[in-house]
């Protein structure tokens, strides 16, 4: 558990969670071996990955307090 002073900011965080979630986009690009029944699955993650990366970078260009 972190102490409050030492948290880090909602922007650090925000910019953490896309690096992390281009990241993901990127390993997801190279090709990922799963089963037929998981291609689905997979698909679906890559789809939601690249819309929280909108939402992600929306977010960073507004002035958070």
């Amino acid at each position: 558990m972190m102490v409050l002073s030492q948290q880090r900011s909602l922007h650090a965080i925000i910019a953490q969670n896309l690096k992390d979630t281009e990241a993901l986009i990127g390993r997801l690009e190279l090709g990922v071996r799963v089963a037929d029944s998981g291609r689905g699955l997979i698909r679906d993650l890559y789809v939601q990955c690249r819309r929280q990366r909108e939402v992600l970078s929306a977010v960073l260009r507004l002035e958070l307090e």
